[in-house]
């Protein structure tokens, strides 16, 4: 009895190590990427977390090359948020804090992921490596963040949506109004800053051949009781917003920067698929269905990789039907010490070829197939032929979405045929139950050359239908 117990006990045992064996070896590590590592002669290594794990699925990813500063402090002890610091190689080597996923040079060198060898250093474009191994923890939501943003204490995520549906405003473009197949880019442009009360300002990779004679337009707007949460959602800040340097050059104080509110009664928007607006890596949240988007490109200057980002994003979500929405002021944010004229400089891309840019993605036709990551290969092929990034970027996003694949990341399905918007207004103004009804929702644009003056009337509300009615829902 003894001995077949012993049997059955040695039995059990294997098998046990055996599984867990399997188990282990298979945690983060795709077949493709283990044939890659072994013909290499190399061995897998595995995703041991810098730090404690905490509950949720909630990752902020920062770059810095400075000793922790109080807003990065501050994002630390944020609840049920895993911050991760990506260093680099002017980041202080005795960086720490606890509680935080401190990605230093040395650290980075020992993960697996394919693009870590590529990417230059003394760049903002090593975040990319945080994103990666954010989600190699599990993330779902990815904060993206800035060491110099002030949240609004630990309130300031919560003004993003998390919920699977939102009510909300949906801004489209005009030529869905009209049903016409217009291309022209001005009418799918959208200038956050002027929806949320601010005149002639517009944010950073706005193409400035559309500024003076760009609005927002009327009956472009609806107002709708369900719509999908938007896979990207940008969060606006007060103070110093981000804006190019032409604007800073013009406006902003030589000591002081920029001292900006917002029209604090304005509500989220959510821009519809075939829409635009630049949006950028300092206070934007990403779900993990657009983690796909999440490449930040090397070749181009500090100040145009995130807005090509933003524009690259748009198009690829807009493939699977998705979208981007704007949420009201939930950080503030004052400025690292620039040089605006450097920063000019820096930004010559985005002001000669945004328009460009947004023309040439819209008209995009992906000719490789239904496959989501093919598209976006041959996307990044087409984006070297037509000289908006170099060569290596096509290596790197290549790169990036193969350690997406080796993480088990399951891209979004592709349209099958094209879109048609879902979310217009009923044409019948009587019917109860419509989803969607036509809406204009205006602030009042405060004029930064009489800013004082008019701040204390930022609240008010126009009404554009109907005399003193702001809403129009009938």
């Amino acid at each position: 009895m003894l001995l077949n117990f012993q049997k059955f006990l040695f039995i059990f045992l294997v098998f046990y190590f055996l599984s867990l064996y399997c188990k282990i070896y298979r945690i983060g590590l795709s077949q493709e990427f283990r044939i890659n590592i072994e013909n290499r002669g190399e061995r897998p290594r595995n995703f041991q977390p810098v730090t404690e794990l905490r509950n949720g699925n909630k990752w902020i990813v920062v770059t810095s090359t400075n000793y922790p500063t109080d807003d990065v402090k501050r994002l630390a002890t944020i609840p049920d948020w895993n911050l991760v610091v990506v260093a680099d190689t002017k980041t202080p080597k005795d960086w720490n804090l606890d509680n935080v996923h401190f990605l230093s040079v040395d650290y980075q060198k020992n993960l697996s992921f394919s693009l870590i060898s590529s990417l230059p250093h003394e760049s903002y474009t090593r975040k990319n490596i945080g994103y990666l191994y954010a989600i190699s923890h599990g993330a779902e939501w990815i904060y993206d963040a800035d060491d110099d943003n002030k949240l609004y204490d630990k309130q300031g995520l919560k003004q993003f949506h998390f919920e699977e549906t939102v009510s909300g405003v949906r801004y489209q473009a005009k030529s869905l109004e009209k049903e016409d197949n217009s291309t022209g880019i001005s009418k799918r442009l959208f200038n956050l800053y002027q929806f949320y009360g601010i005149d002639l300002m517009w944010p950073r990779g706005f193409p400035m051949e559309h500024i003076e004679n760009h609005s927002n337009g009327l009956g472009q707007q609806v107002l709708c009781y369900e719509m999908p949460r938007s896979a990207v959602q940008q969060g606006l800040v007060h103070n110093d917003p981000d804006v190019d340097a032409n604007y800073r050059l013009l406006n902003a104080d030589p000591k002081t920067g920029l001292d900006i509110k917002f029209n604090e009664f304005a509500p989220p928007i959510t821009l519809s698929v075939g829409t635009y607006s630049p949006w950028n890596s300092q206070n934007t949240l990403f779900h993990k269905s657009a983690f796909h988007t999440l490449f930040l490109p090397t070749t181009v200057s500090f100040r145009t990789t995130d807005i090509w980002r933003s524009f690259i994003s748009q198009k690829i979500l807009h493939l699977s039907g998705l979208t981007v929405s704007f949420v009201p002021t939930n950080a503030v944010q004052f400025r690292n010490a620039h040089d605006y004229l450097k920063d000019f400089k820096n930004e010559q891309s985005v002001y000669e070829d945004s328009g460009r840019f947004l023309d040439f993605l819209h008209s995009w036709n992906c000719e490789n197939g239904t496959v989501l990551e093919n598209c976006m290969n041959q996307l990044a092929e087409d984006l070297v032929d037509y000289n908006f990034w170099g060569s290596e970027d096509a290596k790197l996003m290549k790169k990036f979405l193969s350690d997406l694949k080796m993480l088990e990341f399951e891209f979004p399905e592709i349209l099958q045929e094209e879109y048609v918007e879902k979310y217009m207004a009923s044409r019948n103004e009587t019917e109860r139950n419509a989803n969607c009804r036509r809406m204009n929702l205006q602030f009042e644009l405060v004029d930064l050359q009489n800013y004082e003056n008019q701040v204390l009337k930022r609240g008010s509300l126009l009404g554009c239908f109907f005399s003193k009615i702001l809403l129009e829902i009938k």
